[in-house]
């Protein structure tokens, strides 16, 4: 049904979708149709896949924090948050996904919660370190009362209070008593345990149960065959170095005869040898 004469949304596309088709409308439609045609191909298809969305929903969830706080720290209504983190949404628009993938802690609303797990094991660490509690809360802002030990969730403003207050707290306090007790409690001072950095972490986190990545030298079997064939030239570390000289040893080779051979200053492997033999 073709639009009145009058109506207002001649000479835009929307009026050629309602059904006029005149000129007017016509090109304004070609036009909008262009428009859209040259985004996609300078930014992207508008709609993409939700999922790397959803993980970020799911880590902000993981902390305890509510998907509408995230929702008001991206600048995002978020009645479909929740929907993209059930899996319940394929697709999300694009410039909802950069919102939320650029969403930090530091954005949070500070009358938001957040596990208290960090927030906790801050307190307790400041105390193991002579920091007495009153002077903790009065300098964090919150209760002193007890009932922090206990709840799950803090807000994002105590946390980050608590956070600074930690960073900047003299590593030695002046309270033995509070230092002693809260130590034989089996809580950590600041120097015996790695602080994450965040607000809070997942459920089932504690302090000091940080996994070290693994530092230690790879052991190259190639490099140490080409030692005991006689290449000088292979970089090797003590480890390595100990193999050549343990198993040119185990085949009746003298520590003068390995160091000429490998160039490795074979006695000092000596203790090699003694395991050795204390093995056999």
């Amino acid at each position: 049904m073709p639009l009145p004469p009058d109506h207002p949304m001649h000479g835009t596309r929307r009026g050629y979708q309602l059904g006029c088709h005149e000129e007017c409308c016509r090109r304004a439609s070609s036009r909008a149709a262009k428009l859209l045609r040259l985004r996609t191909q300078e930014r992207g298809p508008t709609m993409i896949d939700a999922a790397p969305t959803r993980e970020v929903l799911l880590w902000w969830d993981a902390r305890g924090v509510a998907l509408d706080a995230v929702g008001e720290a991206a600048g995002l209504c978020p009645n479909n948050l929740h929907d993209i983190a059930r899996g319940e949404q394929p697709r999300v628009h694009r410039d909802t996904a950069a919102a939320l993938l650029g969403v930090g802690e530091d954005a949070l609303p500070g009358t938001s919660s957040i596990n208290s797990n960090v927030t906790r094991a801050r307190i307790f660490s400041m105390m193991a370190a002579g920091h007495e509690l009153l002077w903790i809360a009065g300098n964090a802002d919150f209760g002193c009362s007890g009932k922090w030990r206990y709840y799950e969730r803090t807000k994002v403003s105590t946390a980050r209070k608590v956070r600074d207050l930690y960073r900047g707290a003299p590593l030695l306090g002046p309270s033995l008593h509070t230092r002693n007790r809260t130590r034989n409690r089996g809580h950590l001072p600041p120097l015996a345990w790695d602080d994450p950095g965040t607000l809070g972490e997942p459920d089932g986190w504690k302090p000091g149960l940080e996994i070290k990545p693994d530092r230690s030298p790879i052991f190259d079997e190639a490099a140490v065959l080409r030692r005991m064939a006689g290449d000088m030239t292979v970089t090797m570390h003590r480890a390595e170095s100990e193999e050549v000289v343990r198993r040119l040893a185990a085949k009746d080779w003298s520590l003068a005869e390995i160091t000429r051979h490998t160039g490795l200053q074979a006695s000092r492997y000596r203790h090699v040898l003694t395991r050795e033999e204390g093995a056999a």
